[in-house]
């Protein structure tokens, strides 16, 4: 769990029985692995708004149920603070996630990338690969827009890019601009799924379209 420091990584959370704003978390680097749940965190788990995350790296790799998220717990008051990532290869697989989330009371960060290639590979697996905003069941907020600028796109074999909500509120839109864009596998998507409030829009803007293998 992301504020528990059982993971290891990066962590800017606002901590249970602390009132404040959580800090933000800037990184700059060359190459950024995270593996074997490896995370980066800004979250709030009481009375106060998330920090930010930006990350700036030639070349981005997630593995073994590791995690870039910010999220507003569900016992939290406060909003998720905004994920912004700028990086020439983004590789996310094995059950990770690039994720904002709202569980409590408040609103669902933002997630921006740019990059030349996006490369989501999932598994069969219980938990969900890629690049998530989600408005959870004991969530009174609206869900984060996720926000993709890249010259490649491949979404493959259970990953998704996806916006949602099982709570009070609207999902975030989900906005992507590409030259190629390529779904295949089963269990692949790109979807804005609500159970109450209302759902977002998908905009697409790609020169190249391929859907194959389901």
């Amino acid at each position: 769990q992301a504020g528990s420091f059982a993971t290891s990584g990066l962590f800017a959370d606002l901590q249970p029985g602390v009132i404040g704003v959580g800090g933000s978390i800037n990184v700059t680097t060359g190459s950024l692995n995270l593996s074997n749940e490896g995370t980066i965190s800004a979250s709030t788990f009481n009375q106060g708004n998330a920090g930010n995350i930006g990350i700036s790296a030639n070349q981005i790799d997630l593995r073994g149920n590791s995690a870039i998220a910010t999220q507003v717990d569900d016992e939290a008051t406060g909003n998720a603070g905004n994920l912004n990532i700028k990086t020439q290869i983004l590789n996310v697989q094995e059950e990770s996630q690039i994720s904002s989330a709202t569980q409590g009371n408040g609103n669902g960060g933002n997630l921006t990338v740019e990059a030349d290639t996006i490369i989501l590979t999932g598994s069969d697996r219980k938990l969900a690969t890629g690049l998530l905003s989600s408005v959870d069941t004991t969530a009174n907020g609206s869900g984060g827009n996720i926000d993709i600028t890249a010259n490649r796109l491949f979404i493959r074999d259970f990953a998704d890019i996806f916006s949602g909500s099982t709570g009070n509120g609207e999902a975030g839109d989900i906005n992507i601009i590409a030259n190629f864009l390529e779904i295949s596998g089963k269990g692949s998507s790109i979807a804005s799924l609500t159970n109450i409030g209302d759902g977002g829009d998908i905009n697409l803007g790609i020169g190249n379209l391929l859907l194959l293998r389901g």
